[in-house]
């Protein structure tokens, strides 16, 4: 499942996906373009 938070300004965006097995990757974006992607174990 993915969830998305945009901040009140609308500029960024925090999200995660977390999959079947438990296992979380998170984003940060700016303007629909990915800063860095970090899984979580």
């Amino acid at each position: 499942m993915f969830t998305r938070y945009r901040n009140p300004d609308d500029v960024g965006w925090l999200g995660w996906f977390e999959d079947a097995s438990g296992i979380v990757t998170a984003f940060v974006g700016l303007d629909r373009k990915v800063l860095f992607v970090c899984e979580v174990t």
